[in-house]
């Protein structure tokens, strides 16, 4: 008896460690998520016409999901959405990475002698292959010029692909290129589009196809088109129509992002 009360004081003891070692643990991922918010830009932000909003749906504590957007010194609107591979803490460290390049781009714009939004996500996925991490990102990443109603933007093989939406018609935008952090020496195109005088874009991230009812891939991006087509473009009607505070738990970071032109 003495021995059995032994291993069950043992046991015990052990459990209360791990009970400790999953708080102070706990402790830490909210803390990184405070840190986390913290780099996200603010939510709605208006400039002149546009105005950016998002929204972050973490499957643990930390996203691996990232967006940025702020105005350049020529007055152009730069934005981006980004997806690092995995979930959790991993992930989240090359969000802040993410948000480092993206302060040093802005404070250094005119230096770093950007063409347009190929030459960036090439510039992206350099300083990425320098840190040499596990993790790779897809990304897309545009410029809105208010001079002409302007768009620039490339894609690195960022999924699902950003919805344009407007009195004219509602489609997707083109998609490709390669991952940044994966390849030496990757290139990606670019495309410059007039937009419509009021507009909307739309930009998910992939983990928002893992809520959804539909069985096909195909199948759940006309779902997604067809929401955005029926006039649900903004932020809080996205989140109700899909259904988002009814999770519980995320099987992959969600994010949304809406950049809305009011002409």
């Amino acid at each position: 008896l003495d021995a059995l009360a032994r291993i069950e004081a043992g046991l015990e003891e052990r459990n209360r460690a791990l009970d400790e070692n999953l708080r102070v643990l706990e402790r830490d991922q909210q803390a990184g998520f405070r840190v986390q918010q913290s780099l996200m830009p603010p939510t709605p932000y208006t400039v002149g016409d546009v105005t950016f909003r998002h929204y972050l749906r973490p499957s643990l504590i930390l996203s691996g999901d990232f967006i940025d957007y702020f105005e350049l010194r020529d007055g152009r609107l730069l934005f981006f959405i980004a997806d690092v591979s995995g979930h959790g803490a991993s992930s989240a460290f090359v969000t802040v990475l993410l948000k480092s390049l993206s302060r040093r781009l802005l404070r250094e714009f005119d230096k770093l002698g950007f063409t347009g939004t190929a030459s960036m996500l090439e510039w992206f996925n350099q300083e990425l292959l320098a840190c040499e991490l596990e993790q790779h990102s897809t990304m897309f990443l545009a410029i809105f010029d208010a001079v002409g109603d302007q768009l620039q933007y490339s894609n690195a093989a960022h999924f699902p692909a950003t919805i344009l939406s407007s009195e004219e018609g509602t489609d997707y935008l083109e998609i490709g290129g390669l991952p940044l952090g994966l390849y030496k020496g990757a290139t990606y195109d670019e495309k410059v589009i007039s937009l419509p005088e009021v507009c909307s874009l739309n930009l998910f991230s992939d983990g928002v196809f893992e809520i959804m009812s539909e069985q096909t891939l195909r199948a759940k991006e006309e779902s997604l088109l067809n929401l955005v087509e029926c006039g649900c473009r903004d932020i809080d009607g996205l989140i109700d129509e899909l259904g988002l505070l009814a999770v519980e738990e995320a099987p992959d970071d969600i994010a949304i992002f809406t950049v809305a032109k009011a002409g």
